[in-house]
């Protein structure tokens, strides 16, 4: 008998529950409508009955796989945090340190990603102006990807490379609970702009897909876009139907499959299953679809997109099973439920429940930081403005970022010895990496340990110094091309590589000795990665990979040696430990940027604006801050004994040297000799400095902050300043002008000449800031202060004396007045270096 029968039956003798009858049906009806054509209906409806019963299996199959998967994450997490937990409830601190650590999990999967895609971004990462490199050979890999044969060697090898890329993080994916079958008709997955898709509607959008290529050839490759369903190719009917459903989530921004109030999110597992995937016929196909509706971006910004979704979705599971988002919830349940079932009393009970439900919204904000909610605008128009404004600010404004990094150098030692790694030699491989002739150190880095950010287009340095990333793709280039030249990326990759490489220099060597035996520093963080005895072993057994007759071994090589999970382990451990090394705010520190300045309110822009050049103090406290409690054991009494004895003191000591070689260095950037160094005015200084609070530096020498404005301009940031120099100079000039008295005199020429030297993008860039102050910046002193020009240099030397210093290149002297910096001025007292000479 046909399912559509027995079906009905079935369900009427209550053999079949409603649910299942509703879930079965309409997959029947649909199959017998496809078959009926084809085979008549007595055959289409056994095949219907065929097909509808293995779908129904394999869906079942899958459920319970997944309700398996969700269940043991949540086991394993539960029974983890009780036991971090130790009596009472379950720990805020831990829970939430959880999904930071699920976000360096992520970080790691995309490493090693980003590592098998070596050749593509070595190639063709973005040049200065935020180009792709090599343009032509990245066609010819595109060709390659699609299947066509261009006799190019390094895009056949690109192309394969993505294809093994792509299914290591498939199969990645259905391990975790996912289900992605394997289709080899797929090659590159496509960008979709929603603005365009709803300007130009469904029609135009259908037959742009279906006659908008060569002699109104379809785009799409139709015989192998096949139907889960039926096993066949989508019937005309079938297909019209999808592209409407994949219109309307495109065109509204996926409201059309989401129902108003609804709790329940769709499992993160079923998400990649959609067979609404658009194949391409071919490379020129996918192209002109790119140009058309997707944006305009390139096969590089597609791969990276790809790599960086399947990366966050895969470790979420990894970590929180198929349904990421009822897990959250749960783990919020279970934060509430043992914190009351503890049964506080008093003052005690309040202020733990308080701290629970705080604890319950600071999990949502980390877990919507980790999946982008948190980026989304309120007003898209509003945070496009603001991010254009952000980055401009960064274009003019931190040229000199780079002269700031001694602070580094300072948690590059410490965070070195904290970990039992050796400090010299992380400085050292520094030191060589920057050579421009071990370019082959570089690469093995980025191959094997580190990807370059700036090849993989992601944003640290930006980040570490802005506390967003910036928006608007052209300007977001301009400022990012403007960090680049100042040096300040490639210090923060360089660094970071160092770091990573001589952990994993440092690893190898120790494989010589046993668990027991090893230092106590690197053995406890071994401990904090999961590494114990047992793996260490394994470790131990593992041979090693050779670089320049020296023994490697790389996550990579514990990879391919098959302990995947022990290689995702030291990988988290490279990249979450190069972040205290070279501070990069993690995901607590852009939570808590995202979730209190939200983008696209007034408040939240505003406040993003005044909080530019000001997040990596936050990062400080919420990275090494924290560690330094941690090493307390907690308390009043655990901060004062780690701050006293094992990581504060050296950490402030290391962060207060390197602040000073910044002070030092800017001072001579600015065109004075280095100040003295005998005062704790000074020291106080390059305290802050080397915590990246340097404004505050500024403020102990004088209530002028570095740009020649006054305290409360630099406390409302770089936006207050912008402000005061344009719009401020408007009204106090029309105000001077309209004033009665004689004596009042407008400044737009002072006015003007310090926008030309503070607002021009690239005007700040440290290496040509003296030559460009001493040429075409007194040139437009002079030309704005007319006759009251020296009376200005005169004020600018007495600053400088305040100071402690002199100028070398003085003001008004010109490029042919400059004399060397006077380097014994910083161990004069400061009487002794402004007497006269």
């Amino acid at each position: 008998m046909a399912l559509g029968t027995c079906l009905t039956d079935l369900h009427a003798k209550g053999v079949i529950t409603d649910a299942r009858y509703e879930q079965l049906r309409p997959v029947y009806d649909e199959l017998v409508l496809q078959f009926e054509g084809r085979y008549g209906r007595d055959a289409a409806e056994s095949m219907a009955t065929e097909k509808a019963l293995e779908w129904a299996e394999a869906d079942a199959m899958d459920r319970k796989r997944q309700v398996l998967l969700q269940a043991k994450q949540q086991a394993e997490w539960l029974a983890d945090v009780r036991r971090q937990s130790g009596d009472g409830p379950i720990s805020r601190r831990v829970a939430e340190d959880k999904i930071v650590d699920m976000d360096n999990h992520r970080r790691a999967i995309r490493q090693q990603a980003l590592q098998m895609m070596n050749g593509l971004l070595a190639k063709h990462r973005r040049d200065l102006t935020g180009r792709v490199r090599k343009p032509e050979e990245l066609a010819d890999t595109l060709s390659e990807v699609f299947g066509k044969e261009t006799g190019n060697l390094n895009a056949r090898e690109i192309a394969d490379a993505w294809r093994q890329t792509t299914e290591w993080l498939r199969s990645r994916f259905n391990a975790a609970g996912g289900r992605i079958g394997k289709l080899d008709s797929w090659n590159l997955p496509q960008n979709h702009d929603m603005r365009a898709i709803r300007d130009a509607g469904f029609g135009a959008w259908r037959d742009f897909l279906l006659r908008g290529g060569p002699d109104g050839r379809g785009l799409l490759d139709r015989a192998n876009m096949i139907d889960r369903d039926t096993a066949l190719p989508f019937t005309d009917a079938k297909l019209e139907i999808l592209l409407r459903d994949m219109w309307q989530a495109i065109a509204t921004d996926g409201w059309s499959r989401n129902n108003p109030g609804a709790i329940n999110v769709g499992a993160t597992a079923n998400r990649r299953a959609d067979p609404r995937f658009l194949h391409f016929d071919s490379a020129e196909s996918w192209t002109s679809y790119s140009q058309q509706f997707g944006g305009g971006g390139s096969p590089f910004d597609a791969m990276l997109s790809h790599i960086e979704g399947m990366s966050m979705d895969i470790a979420a599971m990894e970590r929180m099973g198929p349904n990421p988002s009822a897990t959250l919830r749960w783990q919020q349940g279970w934060l509430m439920k043992s914190t009351e079932e503890t049964l506080i009393t008093g003052k005690a009970g309040k202020r733990a429940t308080d701290n629970a439900r705080a604890g319950v919204e600071t999990l949502q904000n980390l877990y919507d930081e980790y999946t982008g909610a948190n980026n989304r605008p309120v007003r898209r128009r509003l945070a496009l403005g603001f991010s254009i404004f952000r980055a401009h600010q960064v274009a003019a404004k931190l040229g000199g970022a780079a002269l700031s990094i001694g602070g580094d150098f300072g948690t590059m030692f410490h965070t070195s010895r904290f970990n039992g790694i050796p400090a010299t030699k992380v400085m050292s491989r520094y030191a060589s990496m920057l050579n421009p002739a071990n370019s082959s150190d570089r690469g093995q880095a980025a191959r094997h340990v580190l990807m370059a950010d700036q090849w993989s287009e992601g944003h640290a340095a930006m980040w570490r110094t802005t506390g967003e990333e910036i928006a608007h793709e052209n300007m977001r280039r301009l400022s990012s091309g403007i960090l680049r030249l100042s040096g300040l990326s490639a210090h923060t990759d360089i660094a970071r590589q160092a770091f990573g490489m001589e952990m994993v220099a440092h690893l190898t060597h120790m494989r010589e000795r046993s668990f027991g035996n090893l230092d106590g520093n690197f053995r406890s963080m071994l401990q904090r990665y999961g590494v114990g005895e047992a793996r260490w072993e394994k470790l131990r057994a593992i041979q090693p990979d050779s670089y320049k007759g020296t023994d490697w071994l790389y996550p990579e090589t514990v990879s391919k040696a098959g302990d995947g999970a022990l290689a995702d382990d030291l990988m988290r451990m490279i990249v979450t430990e190069a972040d205290y090394a070279v501070p990069v705010p993690d995901l607590r520190t852009r939570a808590a940027i995202g979730s209190t300045m939200r983008k696209g309110t007034w408040i939240g822009e505003i406040g993003r604006s005044a909080f530019l050049f000001k997040g990596f103090p936050l990062t400080m406290l919420n990275m090494h801050g924290r560690r330094m409690l941690d090493q307390g054991g907690g308390g009043a009494a655990g901060l004062a004994a780690a701050v006293a004895w094992r990581f504060g003191l050296s950490l402030l000591a290391m962060t207060t040297i390197g602040g000073a070689l910044s002070l030092q260095v800017k001072e001579i950037a600015k065109g004075r000799d280095p100040l003295p160094m005998n005062s704790l005015k000074f020291w106080g200084s390059a305290l802050a400095q080397g915590g990246g609070l340097g404004i505050i530096g500024d403020f102990l020498y004088s209530m002028q902050d570095r740009f020649g404005g006054g305290a409360a301009r630099s406390l409302v940031g770089p936006g207050g300043q912008f402000l005061d120099n344009t719009a401020g100079a408007v009204v106090r000039n029309t105000s001077a002008a309209m004033d009665d008295d004689p004596e009042t005199k407008t400044q737009w020429k002072k006015d003007a000449a310090r926008v030309a030297l503070s607002e021009t993008p690239g005007i700040s860039l440290w290496y040509a800031r003296l030559l460009l102050d001493r040429s075409f910046g007194d040139m437009l002193t002079e030309w704005s202060y007319g006759e009251d020009v020296d009376d200005h240099y005169r004020r600018l030397d007495q600053y400088a004396e305040d100071r402690g210093t002199r100028y070398f290149a003085a003001p008004g002297a010109g490029i042919g007045g400059m004399r060397a910096p006077n380097l014994g001025n910083a161990w004069s007292s400061a009487e002794e270096s402004v007497a006269p000479q």
